[in-house]
């Protein structure tokens, strides 16, 4: 891992947030934009990943389901 931009996760035992901080250099809007549209995910999570809900909206709800070379299929949702 490049240390220019380290990846930094904070997660308290108890809590049900998580934070995971990383510097990118890219512009901020690019950035944001990229992370809030579910149609750019399977571009940089997992070519064969498949996005079943995303709404980056406040109170929204996701749910991805990645498929990864080794043929296992992983579901993430929130």
């Amino acid at each position: 891992m490049s240390q220019k931009n380290p990846t930094t996760l904070k997660a308290e035992p108890g809590q049900l947030d998580t934070t995971l901080t990383r510097e990118f250099d890219a512009p901020r809007e690019l950035v944001f934009s990229v992370l809030c549209d579910g149609a750019a995910i399977p571009k940089y999570w997992n070519e064969d990943s498949h996005v079943e809900q995303f709404d980056a909206r406040p109170g929204g709800s996701w749910a991805i389901v990645v498929r990864p070379q080794n043929g296992w299929e992983t579901r993430f949702r929130g």
